[in-house]
Parts: C-alpha cells; structure tokens; sequence
C-alpha cells in the first residue's frame, strides 16, 4: 500500500508550549493509533474529528502504540481502550510517569534540589504545573515494549526501536518496507528535545545521564534506511541524516558554551546556577528542563576529561579541569 493511504494523521492541541501533536492512524488491520493526545475535552474532540474524517471512530482502533508516556501522547490512551478494547503498548518505564503527575514529579525532587534547584523554586514547578493533573489516566493494563520487537499487520511489519534520552522509555517505530520512521519526540524538524532528568535509584547521583541516552539513540537511528520520519510535533522530516547532524552540532556548541561558563568562573558551579547563566530567567517547569539539560552536557564534558564534578554538603558542584 503506497504512504498516502497506509498512513494518515492530524493534529491534536496540547496545553503545551511545543503545540499540537501528531497523531498516526496506520490504515491495515488491525487498525492502528500512534500517540492519542491529552485527556481533556478539546483533544478529545479533535481526535473524535480528526478519526471521523477517515471514515472511523474511536471503537475502531484496535492496537494504541505510545511513544512515550508524556501526556499529549498518551493522555487518552485509556480513555479509548475502554471505548473500544484496543491493546495499550508502552514502555515499561514510561509507567511511572502515566500513573500519574503528582507521583513522577515528586520522585525527582531530592535530584533536582542536589543538582541546586532550591526547594522554594520547586514549590513553584508543582505550582506551575498542576494543569498537568488529570490529563491522563493511570495505566493499568497494557503490553510493554522494550525494543527489538516485530509488530505484524497482515502484509508488512512494523518494527519496535528503544530510542531513551528525551524520555527514558522513548520508542520509535520503523516501517521499513516503506522507509517511515514515526519517532515521536525523539526527532523534531523545528525544536531539539530535552533530555529531561531521569531517576535512577542505582547511580551514584541518583539519575540517568539522558543526554547520553540521547546521543547513542540517534546514532542508532541514523543507521537506519528511513525516507520520511514523521514527528510527535511539527513538520516531518526528510532527511534524517542531515536533521541528526544539526542535533548534534547544537549540542556540541552548548557543551563548549558551557565549558567556557565554567572556565570563567572562580567558584565551582551547581547545574542550577550553570542554567541560570545560560539561560538568565527560566520560569515554571522550565528550571527541570534547563537542569536537565545543563547536567546532561556536564556528563559528556565530564566524560571527556574537560570538567570535573563532586559532592559537596549534599550538592553536586563542577568546574573546569
């Protein structure tokens, strides 16, 4: 079946900065949804309008793939497995983050206030975002993926990838018969994803280096013979190789950015006040994110062998070698 029929999409809103969401039908049997929007009425309506001008409804899909446990992707998951019995597929440690808001962002608490964010600033992150309660569901029953499955419709297969860094149970799925890449929020035309803070109960900090996770799991895509990647938000993209290649460039900048940050700086620097140099006032859940990704290029930096980093009274400091 040629693209134009095996695959369709629109657009769902998001109360989200980054804007609409892409959502896929894939047009075979059994009839397939990637990515579901928020839970809430207007992106329910959108999705209700948005399957009706195909000719379906919500008690048509039968298989609910979910990239990634945000909640403009996977919001509605639930709401339209109960509609319709359709299977929920997820990574297993996307989990977390679907049972619930309140949960997932309390867990990173000690983190982020170990990395310098000062708890009176994360009092305001939870202030910020309790929008954020009740727009998905918690997720009970589901099928987890953890990559390197082969998904069967009934004459092409779609191929399961695990893609961590934006969101450390991130999946992209491969149509490689055809050469299309649905990657969710791991590459986007217009904006680079945020390799946002993990917890990892086993690391000596407490988290997971994402932006690492996010470097390897572009290499791995890269490898692959994709015509056209379609996104979770904005354009496609055509040319992954050179979309990669910005990607990284940009992250190479900042690392130097950083590093010179540090250089010109007598005292040694938390990743708070490293964010808050380079990104002067930072508001709401943009202190996790800035956090995020300044402590994701202190680990390449550190890696490397340019800067150095250590615990001190409960705090994580750096500064250049």
């Amino acid at each position: 079946m040629e693209e134009a029929k095996l695959v369709s999409h629109f657009r769902i809103p998001t109360i989200f900065s980054i804007g609409p969401i892409n959502v896929y039908i894939i047009n075979a049997e059994p009839l397939t949804l990637i990515d579901t929007g928020l839970q809430n009425a207007e992106a329910e309506t959108a999705l209700k309008a948005g399957l009706h001008s195909l000719g379906y409804s919500m008690k048509d899909i039968r298989r609910i793939f979910i990239t990634h446990g945000d909640y403009d992707h996977s919001g509605l998951a639930v709401k339209i497995s109960e509609v319709s019995g359709a299977t929920i597929y997820v990574h297993e440690m996307e989990k977390l983050k679907m049972d619930g808001w309140n949960k997932f962002i309390a867990r990173k608490a000690d983190v982020l206030m170990a990395g310098g964010l000062p708890a009176r600033v994360f009092e305001k992150v939870i202030a910020a975002t309790q929008n954020r309660v009740g727009i998905a569901q918690p997720l009970s029953e589901y099928t987890p993926l953890s990559g390197g499955e082969i998904l069967p419709f009934e004459d092409f297969e779609l191929e399961v990838y695990y893609t961590p860094g934006h969101a450390l149970g991130h999946l992209c799925f491969f149509l490689r018969k055809q050469g299309i890449l649905f990657a969710g929020d791991t590459l986007l035309a217009h904006v680079t994803p945020n390799p946002q803070l993990e917890i990892d109960e086993n690391a000596r900090d407490g988290r997971f280096k994402t932006l690492k996770q996010y470097m390897d799991s572009l290499d791995l895509l890269e490898k692959l013979p994709v015509y056209k990647v379609f996104t979770g938000h904005g354009r496609p993209v055509f040319d992954i190789k050179k979309r990669i290649a910005e990607i990284k460039r940009h992250h190479s900048r900042r690392g130097k950015i950083i590093a010179r940050v540090l250089a010109d700086n007598a005292k040694p620097l938390s990743p708070y006040q490293l964010a808050l140099e380079l990104y002067k006032a930072l508001d709401g859940y943009n202190n996790v994110l800035g956090v995020s990704e300044i402590w994701g290029h202190l680990d390449i930096l550190q890696e490397a062998g340019v800067i150095e980093g250590w615990t001190e009274k409960g705090g994580h400091l750096f500064k250049t070698i």
